[in-house]
């Protein structure tokens, strides 16, 4: 078994983008899957079943001090609890307990709209070599330069050449592209070094 979750601490390292550290867990719980999801589809020819098991991600939003859920619909999965409008993660032990197995109850009433969300990142059933992970996190990282990409060519293609070296720097979007395409190629030799570990050649 590979856990998903040890796919996205190597996937993070690999980046460096203060926004997306800046999201807030479940928005980023839900990009990283989305990433693995395209890696997934992207990597046809590895050799291991790369469908990812047990995934949940369900939001529940309340503006009482109390939850009562279906244990049996979020079983097995990890609860993590934060406020609408403020953004503040409500600690369990400390802003909330578990009453039985099914009930939530905040130690003092929230002053706002709460999300509950029951999660868990899923994973793999077979375990992946090293290489396999690193490709699927390679294909991550396509995925996530894809759209700032597409953006830097939407800005430029807004505002004259002098507006938008002010507004995202001199030649990002020439920096941009040429990182995705390394990444991408990056990808696509990994993938058929990959492919012809086993080869004994043609005799």
């Amino acid at each position: 078994m590979t856990k998903t979750e040890d796919i996205y601490e190597i996937f993070l390292s690999q980046i460096d983008d203060e926004l997306f550290a800046m999201l807030s867990p479940n928005t980023m719980r839900k990009q990283l899957h989305n990433y693995l999801v395209g890696a997934t589809a992207k990597f046809k020819k590895c050799k291991k079943d790369l469908t990812i098991l047990d995934y949940k991600n369900k939001k529940i939003t309340i503006d009482t001090d109390f939850l009562d859920f279906d244990k049996d619909e979020v079983k097995e999965s990890f609860i993590n609890v934060f406020g609408e409008e403020t953004g503040i993660e409500y600690k369990k032990g400390i802003d909330w307990v578990m009453e039985g197995e099914n009930r939530i109850i905040f130690e003092i009433p929230p002053q706002e709209p709460v999300s509950v969300v029951f999660y868990n990142d899923g994973y793999f059933e077979d375990t992946l070599s090293n290489e396999e992970v690193f490709i699927l996190v390679k294909g991550m990282i396509i995925y996530w330069l894809q759209p700032k990409v597409n953006r830097e060519e939407n800005l430029k293609n807004m505002v004259t050449d002098g507006d938008y070296k002010k507004l995202s720097g001199a030649n990002m979007l020439d920096k941009m592209i040429k990182l995705y395409k390394t990444t991408l190629r990056e990808f696509e030799l990994a993938v058929i070094n990959y492919t012809y570990n086993d080869f004994k050649g043609f005799n």
